[in-house]
């Protein structure tokens, strides 16, 4: 049974509402929310490469909610592509969340424990969702297998850590990265399969929206991009005018893809099926393709953690950051990473994901902190580690950061990572990938927070917008 905590107070402990979740049940009819461009194009993937690890973390989740995730993935989900999937329960109040997913009966199914330690790591195989109802006695020894792994945090560590354990533990070609809360729509893993076997480093799908509330699935829009602020808060930003691509570009796109391949040490098999990808998936298609309700495109950032990427990129990069704490930067910080040692992130509108969105975090911060400190000491690791000299307009905007305590260990390893890829510097990512964040310039009368003092002009109550006078050093100062 659920801790006491979660039967009396359900919503104040998920922020979303569980008994609506519960009343849905594990799988439903999703609207179709694909432009029908997606459903009548065909998609070329390099089968040899496309073995897929799909890791979903979690903490304090509402059984039906990451029971919905499952089944979805398992309903809609190619077999021949879903490799394993692993869950890790970063220590959750209900200690029998993890076993209750263990002990599903999905029909027909296999299940075979591994003797490794079963308070650490759990491996279960299950046979494809996909026959027919009544073949339900028995597992189609004709489907490819999936592994479930399980792992579970003895203690709290946070999204950040749970995530890099469940990569350690994947064996896939690719790794795609999911939270607990979710429901895959139909058709969504092909498009991101497709991208990657092109060339794209990571892919993110469109993220519809599920209300916390009704839990009604709604279309998001195709034309929003990942970006930020100068506080390092993410933001949706238009989509800019898409172009068609120009035969220099595409070439040089297949030239630093192909180096890069070559610095991994990867076998002949990555080569092949690029060139595989790149004979199939031609020139002129690439450049007749301009429809932008189809077309992926590229995105300074991604939302959410919710990304595919290739195992060997992802470990190139040392994965999400050790250093920073629970939850809060982790994808903003990957992104830069990644756009300046070598690789580049999509969008992809063909594939589409809903994502239950929360006004609040439903959990508490470990050692005694809270969300604003844990995301502000973040962002001051990702600014010192990353922004070079554009670190100032961060510390501009949030003052209280230069009181966040960090020691030069919080950014040894993104600077030596920095100088073993021979990354670029932050100029050529606001250059390139992200002119959107505008710098302050002759037009600027100040930039940063309105101050008197040691006093900053606050939003006090965002319902109303009352403003007052507050301390700069408040984690929290707008």
């Amino acid at each position: 049974a659920a801790p006491p905590e979660i039967q009396t107070a359900p919503w104040q402990f998920y922020n979303y509402n569980a008994a609506r979740s519960a009343a849905i049940g594990a799988l439903r009819a999703l609207p179709d929310t694909r432009d029908a461009s997606c459903m009548a194009r065909p998609y070329y993937l390099a089968a040899q490469r496309a073995r897929v690890s799909i890791i979903i973390a979690f903490h304090n989740e509402a059984r039906s909610a990451l029971l919905r995730t499952v089944m979805t993935l398992y309903q809609r989900t190619p077999r021949r592509y879903l490799h394993e999937l692993i869950l890790v329960d970063d220590c959750s109040a209900d200690a029998g969340l993890l076993p209750a997913m263990l002990k599903l009966q999905l029909p027909p199914f296999k299940r075979n424990f591994s003797s490794s330690s079963p308070t650490s790591t759990t491996t279960a195989r299950y046979a494809s969702l996909h026959s027919s109802p009544n073949s339900r006695s028995s597992a189609p020894t004709s489907q490819p297998q999936v592994t479930i792994k399980s792992a579970r945090n003895t203690q709290r560590l946070g999204v950040i850590a749970s995530r890099n354990r469940g990569a350690r533990l994947a064996t896939g070609d690719y790794l795609l990265f999911l939270d607990s809360h979710c429901e895959v729509n139909v058709g969504w893993l092909e498009p991101l399969l497709e991208r990657l076997a092109i060339g794209a480093t990571a892919v993110s799908p469109v993220l519809d929206s599920i209300n916390a509330e009704s839990l009604e699935y709604a279309a998001s829009s195709k034309n929003l991009m990942g970006g930020f602020d100068w506080n390092l808060h993410f933001h949706w930003i238009p989509r800019p005018q898409s172009q068609p691509q120009r035969r220099d570009q595409y070439n040089e796109q297949q030239q630093q893809q192909r180096a890069f391949a070559d610095s991994l040490n990867t076998q002949t098999a990555y080569l092949q099926q690029f060139d595989w990808a790149r004979s199939r998936f031609s020139e002129a298609r690439l450049r007749r393709d301009t429809n932008t309700a189809v077309t992926a495109f590229k995105s300074p950032t991604f939302a959410g953690g919710i990304f595919m990427i290739s195992r060997e990129w992802f470990f190139k990069l040392k994965g999400f950051n050790p250093l920073l704490e629970t939850w809060g930067g982790e994808s903003i910080e990957f992104s830069i990473k990644l756009w300046l040692c070598g690789g580049q992130i999509e969008i992809v509108p063909c594939s589409r994901v809903g994502h239950i969105f929360r006004k609040q975090h439903p959990f508490h911060f470990p050692n005694g902190s809270d969300s604003q400190t844990t995301y502000l000491r973040n962002s001051k690791i990702i600014a010192e580690s990353w922004l070079d000299a554009y670190k100032y307009f961060f510390y501009a905007s949030k003052p209280a950061a230069k009181r966040i305590p960090i020691n030069s260990n919080d950014t040894v390893q993104s600077q030596q990572l920095r100088r073993a890829l021979n990354c670029r510097p932050f100029s050529w990512y606001l250059q390139n990938v992200f002119p959107q964040l505008k710098l302050p310039n002759d037009d600027f009368i100040a930039f940063g927070a309105l101050s008197s003092g040691e006093l900053c002009l606050h939003i006090g109550n965002h319902a109303t917008s009352q403003l007052h006078m507050t301390s700069c050093f408040q984690n929290d100062v707008t």
